[in-house]
């Protein structure tokens, strides 16, 4: 995010391999620039998901985040949308619904797609003309073939959280695979939590 052309990645990685921990940490570089951030993802269901574990990340951090879906009622549409135009609030999460006419963002600066193989060019395309060409970055568990032949001519960079394996198996003797998650999810939570009080410290 540092260099001088805008970042266009693709991040590849097996559920728990830690995409969301990735993310959060582009978003709040993001953020404490002086940008918005916006996480699209495919279902309610799973901006929820995003919303309550970023709100436990981001606990005592500068970052207001707010959800926006198709269901969220017209009275809070109506309060949260002046906000998200001022900038107050900094970490928009939410469905297609960040990509309607009605939604204005202040200074969008960075675009998180999940699941991106679930959305058309065209809404992804939709969500990044929100912003002054932001930076993107689309996460997958699950690469199609048309999403292969994107990163093959050269229109994504393609990293990968496979190794990232290991972290899960450590957990195989643990119980059930609720606990296991939860146990990952948490020592994640710990590291990622550890990083930004570290960087928000030397600011």
């Amino acid at each position: 995010m540092k260099r001088p052309f805008h970042m266009n990645r693709l991040l590849q990685g097996d559920v728990g391999s830690g995409k969301t921990v990735v993310a959060a940490i582009v978003m709040y570089a993001a953020i404490t620039a002086g940008f918005q951030a916006a996480l699209m993802a495919p279902t309610e269901i799973l901006a929820e998901q995003h919303a309550n574990n970023l709100q436990a990340l981001f606990e005592g951090f500068p970052v207001n985040i707010v959800i926006l879906t198709g269901s969220t009622k017209p009275a809070v549409r109506k309060e949260i949308l002046p906000r998200i135009e001022s900038g107050e609030l900094n970490l928009i999460i939410g469905t297609h619904a960040l990509i309607q006419d009605t939604v204005q963002y202040h200074k969008l600066g960075l675009v998180v797609i999940d699941e991106q193989h679930r959305f058309g060019v065209g809404q992804r395309q939709a969500l990044r003309e929100k912003g002054d060409n932001p930076d993107v970055l689309a996460m997958t568990a699950t690469p199609i073939p048309r999403t292969l032949a994107i990163t093959s001519y050269g229109r994504w960079i393609f990293p990968s959280l496979m190794n990232c394996r290991l972290v899960a198996n450590q957990y195989r003797h643990t119980g059930s695979k609720v606990r296991r998650s939860t146990r990952r999810f948490n020592s994640l939570r710990v590291n990622f939590r550890q990083a930004i009080r570290h960087t928000w410290s030397h600011r």
